[in-house]
């Protein structure tokens, strides 16, 4: 599930968008599938990449510094004519990563910095040094699919990240182990069928351009969530996650908006959608604090 979203999310890219109120959201996310060793995250992770692959989204590389990130968003850069003849200029970039840390690098606090940075797509991010002189790009947007371990996470990211900063950002979708057993894993002929519609699907959502809206019964039903949400703690035993409660409602309308062009092409974010963005959300909140288990704890 957690895949596919992020995969419907590659392709929207920044060229897409709700407003509500004085606030925008783009149908970016940060996704960390998190278990133990061989729990087939990058098994799950490896057919939306095949997809994006197929349809030649850019995808960033698996390792390398963030400097050559910074550079790789900015030749991503863009201009999309859409149906309405308008044009549409982004700089949109998916991290598929079956192994995070390899990406993240270890204690690198300028990474989670830029992370952290354009998670709210900013419209335009500035980036200046001594030798290599300063760096524009317009309109950033970047998705983040991952993948790896409690143990992993806690020795890649610095003390100060858990709680605030990069983890509050992101999605955590724990497992302990896959959902069955499989012995001889195949595409049946019906299967192959399934991911031809599915190549078809994306292909139509990736030719959405535009501001998305919502109808009265999306208002109502977020208006009735949000104020009951806001009443109670959500992880009353694991305080690192109070910052990621108050993101809560960002990663909501990033999910609504996937869920809505998962639908159809009308652009409209129903109570529907929301209904299942909800769903979707926190049934992943159930096991989110296992992610943390062990980050900061004296082991005597």
């Amino acid at each position: 599930r957690w895949t596919a979203i992020s995969t419907i999310a590659s392709v929207l890219q920044r060229k897409c968008w709700v407003n509500w109120g004085r606030l925008t959201f783009y149908p970016n996310l940060y996704i960390v599938l998190v278990g133990p060793p061989a729990a087939r995250k990058g098994t799950a992770m490896q057919e939306g990449r095949d997809l994006l692959d197929q349809l030649g989204v850019q995808v960033a590389a698996d390792s390398g510094s963030w400097q050559k990130f910074i550079n790789s968003l900015e030749e991503s850069g863009v201009t999309d004519t859409g149906p309405d003849g308008k044009l549409y200029h982004h700089s949109s970039v998916t991290i598929f990563s079956s192994e995070l840390t390899v990406f993240l690098g270890y204690d690198n606090h300028e990474m989670l910095s830029v992370l952290c940075d354009w998670f709210d797509c900013r419209s335009r991010f500035v980036y200046d040094t001594f030798r290599g002189g300063r760096q524009e790009v317009p309109n950033v947007w970047a998705n983040l699919l991952g993948a790896t371990t409690p143990q992993q996470l806690q020795a890649a990211l610095p003390e100060g990240a858990f709680g605030s900063g990069f983890t509050s950002r992101v999605i955590h979708v724990y497992e302990e182990e896959p959902a069955k057993l499989v012995i001889k894993p195949t595409i049946s002929e019906g299967a192959a069928k399934v991911q031809q519609k599915l190549l078809g699907d994306l292909e139509s959502i990736k030719a959405i351009h535009g501001e998305f809206i919502v109808n009265e019964g999306f208002e109502a039903l977020y208006t009735n969530w949000r104020t009951g949400s806001a009443k109670r703690r959500l992880f009353p035993t694991e305080p690192r996650l109070e910052y990621y409660v108050q993101r809560r409602p960002t990663h909501l309308f990033k999910l609504a908006m996937v869920y809505s062009a998962s639908r159809g092409s009308d652009q409209v974010i129903t109570e529907g959608d929301l209904d299942r963005a909800i769903t979707s959300l926190e049934k992943a909140e159930e096991n989110m604090p296992l992610v943390f288990r062990g980050v900061g704890n004296n082991p005597l």
